[in-house]
């Protein structure tokens, strides 16, 4: 059971609000009982990663959606990163610890990561913990932070914010690498890279690619090491549009029920384990040789190459976790660093998405050659 000083200090800040605030604590982090959650483990990249949770609705749906990084076996190593959610007994309360996450400013970090949620940060604290307010909130606290540790409104839709706070923070504590909203896939070793803005079609095209027999790498997160140029896996489940896709995705979609999803502008996607729809799919580290940036949809597919530079860089669209605590310079020399030797191009979807992956093989296999001819 939780310490029954937790369980007074969320009654304090979620019930008393208009009560004084008593004189300030020491700030040490809170109590956790000693009760035993089994918990499970993740590779995010380079980290080992573990969630334990009392709650099973959020423990199940986290696995849902990250189960193509989930690691079946107890790994003897400690996870660099430890995520853990504990109801308080008898209160609409839960409280999250978030161990390994290293020093960072978190309530800028949130309000930076979910905008939409129009957090803003109350005048007063209670014992050092600082206090969220959010739109529709009427300047009552739904998240309370003191260091790596948060307490919940139960009321409020924490899942959600938790999980995506839990995965920045594991992209911000691998400075090494670079992470990217993009889709990647592995052609004949070759990692490819698919940028694009929402809607854009880099899930449509890089399962097209998949659905051809090459490697899918993930549509969502693109990780790329700044060192060494290589494109590092993270899958997570695949969101799926209503609109063309390559056949064999089509028919398993038609023939099978997914878990639906609204997004925030309204439209719904259909989510899919990957293992789901293409069984024992490829998705190996492989040297990051290629990037298309998906242009607006045309009657046939094209492509222009050109060379990435500074003025480019906006579109590369690097995640929060990527750019957190780093100089906007430093930043922007490790992605021209990696992009200095991968060929680019302007790329627009036409066609089917198969006829656009037919281009991109095309447009690998004509570089090849062109580069054994100069060597």
């Amino acid at each position: 059971m939780l310490s029954e000083s937790i369980a007074s200090l969320a009654d304090r800040i979620f019930r008393d609000q208009g009560k004084t605030p008593g004189p300030s604590s020491s700030g040490k982090p809170a109590e956790l009982s000693t009760g035993q959650w089994a918990a499970n483990h993740y590779r995010f990249a380079d980290i080992l990663f573990s969630l334990s949770s009392d709650n099973s609705e959020f423990k199940s749906r986290f696995e849902r959606i990250f189960s193509e990084c989930k690691l079946e076996t107890q790994q003897n190593q400690q996870s660099d990163l430890q995520l853990s959610t504990r109801a308080i007994p008898g209160k609409s309360i839960t409280l999250v610890q978030l161990i390994g996450s290293g020093q960072t400013d978190n309530i800028s970090f949130l309000k930076a990561l979910f905008p939409e949620q129009g957090f803003k940060e109350l005048a007063q604290s209670v014992d050092c913990w600082r206090l969220l307010s959010s739109t529709g909130s009427n300047n009552l606290p739904v998240l309370a932070l003191n260091g790596n540790d948060i307490l919940a409104d139960n009321s409020f839709p924490w899942y959600t914010i938790v999980a995506h706070f839990a995965i920045a923070t594991a992209m911000r504590i691998q400075p090494e690498n670079l992470f990217f909203h993009g889709a990647t896939n592995s052609i004949a070793g070759k990692g490819v890279l698919l940028f694009g803005d929402k809607g854009a079609g880099k899930t449509t095209l890089s399962l097209a690619l998949a659905a051809k027999g090459h490697g899918f790498l993930g549509d969502e997160y693109a990780t790329v090491n700044s060192v060494t140029g290589v494109l590092i896996p993270f899958r997570r489940a695949v969101s799926i549009r209503q609109g063309p896709q390559a056949p064999q995705i089509a028919r398993y979609v038609t023939e099978h029920h997914g878990e639906m999803e609204i997004l925030a502008d309204g439209s719904s996607r259909t989510r899919f384990s990957v293992k789901q729809l293409l069984p024992d799919l490829p998705g190996s580290r492989c040297p990051l040789s290629h990037a298309f940036f998906l242009q607006k949809l045309a009657d046939k597919p094209g492509a222009t190459f050109f060379n990435m530079a500074l003025q480019q860089l906006e579109q590369t669209s690097p995640l929060l976790g990527t750019i957190w605590d780093q100089s906007s310079a430093r930043c922007a020399l490790k992605i021209l660093n990696v992009f200095r030797s991968v060929r680019c191009y302007r790329l627009t979807p036409g066609g089917t998405p198969a006829e656009t992956a037919k281009l991109i093989e095309n447009i690998l296999e004509q570089d090849k050659h062109v580069s054994q001819n100069k060597s």
